[in-house]
């Protein structure tokens, strides 16, 4: 059977983890990795799991191999974690050079581009110069003069559609991609008629 995912020649980094939705992200960057002897440049790869539940491998390793683990290997992992693992899980085993591990998860993919490595993956929140980062409470830029009141519409627009491709990215793996986007906007519409409530309230 053919490797989910073989990259026996790279250099992979443990890049990030967002606790919001339990994604891991490993990085291969191109300097790192030996050189094939091509006159083409070596792609970025970035390799992403998400609703991550056990992780079992190093921060940073030599080639990466990957395929589905072996009934008697989900066997020790469900031993470890302390039961069975529900149906949307997968065990994946991963190995190269002087290791091998696994990751529990939901699912992964895989992207492979000439993005420079100091640019943030696609899977990342919408950033960019000229745009708010995403904080708990956008209030605070705004009293803190970080971005002008009277932004122009296009201003707006644009922001609305690097929300709109980040959204499309996480809604590929989602149970239900069309709700994805509906919460997302029904919020977004709740969040600006109502008041928060203030964080020293009590109820």
């Amino acid at each position: 059977m053919a490797a989910l995912i073989d990259y026996p020649q790279r250099y992979f980094e443990l890049w990030n983890y967002t606790p919001t939705f339990n994604q891991l992200l490993f990085l291969a960057n191109p300097s790192m990795s030996p050189s094939s002897g091509d006159t083409c440049p070596l792609p970025r790869i970035d390799v992403l799991f998400w609703s991550v539940a056990y992780l079992q491998l190093p921060a940073d390793f030599m080639g990466l191999t990957m395929d589905l683990a072996l009934p008697e290997q989900v066997d020790s992992v469900c031993q470890l974690l302390g039961g069975s693992l529900p149906s949307r899980y997968h065990v994946y085993r991963l190995r190269g050079k002087e290791y091998e591990g696994y990751v529990v998860a939901g699912g992964y993919a895989v992207d492979e581009s000439a993005r420079p490595f100091d640019e943030p993956s696609k899977w990342d929140l919408p950033k960019g110069p000229g745009f708010p980062f995403v904080k708990e409470e956008l209030s605070a830029f705004l009293k803190e003069g970080l971005i002008p009141l009277d932004l122009p519409a296009s201003y707006w627009t644009k922001l609305g559609q690097r929300y709109g491709t980040w959204i499309r990215n996480i809604s590929l793996y989602a149970e239900h991609p069309d709700e994805a986007l509906k919460n997302f906007l029904e919020g977004v519409k709740d969040g600006y008629t109502h008041e928060a409530p203030s964080s020293d309230s009590h109820p």
